[in-house]
């Protein structure tokens, strides 16, 4: 036990981790009180941790906690044990409340909010605290985008309820960022699908080719989950469809399954008559359940189109064919990159090369030595046409919605499905139906149309060069 107090921090580190494992611990919590408090991160992080499996020294633990929260001057590292710590005693009554004043007190600044809210959302707790909907609510109208962002996403995730009037006042703030208004359209459309007038026409409005590439996907997304009106959809497919591009369209189309109005059935099939690139975003089993409830008329007027698709599925080696010399093109390796993290297409709002990017794909570090140029082709044109492990794409019926995306965490009592860039729902298992794997990958077909030869040539030229490993990329 003295070595507790070694002046040596190493040794005090050892002590503390030895003394924790043994059988029948004489660790007491003063002891570890004092430990939280050391003058050296790497003592401080072996406490919080001890102190985490340790559910009978809340008290303790709370008053620590209480206390380095509210220090903006927490080190990353720290933070990674204070959350893991908050996280431990979610279900404890006494944390719930501090974070409770936490999120209420409009003192903490930016970063100390935004991990508050992290940390919420690892929360282990069955039961969503009632003290922390309020707060929640008051952060909604926080001056802080990124803060209200981050809220929303947490509304979403945790499939919440009750913050209906405060995401539609941020969803009609023309001084909010579009992508936060489209953000909390996503999770109105989740309880209720008829959007307003004002607000269907926001959606509209950003998904031009002109828009961010992100904010397009989201605007898309909504739309699609929404229950537009006979005239509303007749606008999307006689205004809308025709100039969408191959990321937008295949998701914008779900919102006409529900539909069994001929007039729109017509439009819709006049839109992909007209519009081969686009049609080859669908496959043959999505458009024939788009067009299951549409009277005869539709469907026998839809039949080239199927026939378009089964000619189209036969054409796709040759169509790999003729883009293969692309990959001895010499392209620009410098351009790609810019390219990967640019707007038009948005590659990195799913996937990580290096210490950038999203999470919603897999990690395409190092790709470029683990994946052939041919592959590598056929990735980016055809999504659909293989999955990396663990990144396969479920479809889960929650009955009165069906939502697609990766499995990012599951529990006994929830699952977490990411549905996009910035899209995670956390689906409580009483509400799910059915789950099964989807044929059909989060990133559309297309990119080849997306973008011209050149840009798709130094994409692939990026890609190919991308040969650092994970483990090397911090390096860099």
């Amino acid at each position: 036990m003295q070595a507790l107090v070694d002046p040596r921090f190493k040794v005090r580190k050892a002590a503390l981790v030895a003394l924790d494992q043994m059988d029948g611990s004489p660790l007491q919590s003063g002891q570890v009180a004092s430990l939280l408090r050391a003058p050296d991160n790497d003592v401080r992080a072996a406490a919080v941790w001890v102190a985490s499996h340790h559910p009978e020294w809340a008290d303790v633990v709370l008053r620590y906690l209480d206390e380095r929260l509210r220090d903006p001057a927490a080190t990353a590292r720290e933070q990674d044990a204070l959350r893991n710590t908050l996280v431990a005693f979610s279900g404890n009554a006494g944390a719930q409340e501090l974070v409770a004043q936490l999120l209420s007190d409009a003192r903490l600044g930016e970063p100390q909010m935004l991990f508050l809210l992290d940390t919420i959302d690892g929360s282990t707790a069955k039961q969503f605290p009632d003290t922390w909907r309020e707060p929640l609510a008051q952060l909604l109208r926080r001056p802080s985008p990124a803060v209200q962002m981050r809220t929303v996403e947490l509304i979403r995730r945790r499939a919440l309820t009750g913050f209906d009037d405060q995401l539609q006042a941020l969803s009609r703030d023309a001084a909010a960022p579009d992508q936060l208004r489209a953000s909390a359209l996503g999770v109105l459309v989740m309880g209720n699908p008829r959007l307003a007038r004002d607000q269907f026409a926001f959606l509209l409005s950003r998904l031009t080719p002109n828009s961010d590439a992100v904010l397009r996907q989201t605007a898309a997304r909504v739309i699609g989950r929404s229950a537009p009106d006979r005239d509303e959809l007749l606008q999307i497919a006689r205004t809308h469809l025709g100039q969408a591009d191959p990321l937008t369209l295949s998701t914008v189309l779900e919102c006409f399954g529900t539909s069994r109005d001929e007039a729109v059935g017509e439009a819709v099939v006049t839109v992909l008559r007209r519009s081969p690139a686009a049609l080859t975003t669908l496959g043959e089993d999505r458009l024939k359940r788009l067009l299951t409830g549409y009277p005869e008329k539709v469907r026998q007027d839809s039949e080239p189109l199927f026939q378009q698709l089964r000619d189209a599925q036969r054409e796709r080696i040759d169509r790999l064919r003729r883009l293969e010399p692309l990959l001895t093109a010499g392209g620009d390796v410098g351009r790609g990159r810019r390219i990967f993290f640019g707007q038009k297409v948005a590659c990195s709002s799913c996937h990580t090369i290096g210490a950038e990017g999203g999470h919603v794909g897999p990690d395409l570090t190092g790709v470029g030595a683990i994946r052939s140029s041919h592959d590598l082709l056929e990735a980016v044109v055809f999504p659909s046409a293989s999955f990396v492990p663990g990144y396969e794409i479920y479809l889960v019926d929650v009955g009165n919605d069906r939502l697609s995306g990766v499995i990012r965490s599951q529990s006994r009592d929830a699952l977490v499905l990411v549905t996009g860039p910035h899209g995670e729902v956390r689906i409580p298992r009483s509400q799910i139906k059915s789950m099964q794997r989807s044929n059909v990958s989060l990133m559309p077909d297309g990119f080849d149309e997306a973008l011209t030869r050149t840009e798709l040539t130094d994409l692939l030229a990026f890609l190919q060069a991308e040969k650092t490993g994970p483990q090397n990329a911090a390096a860099r």
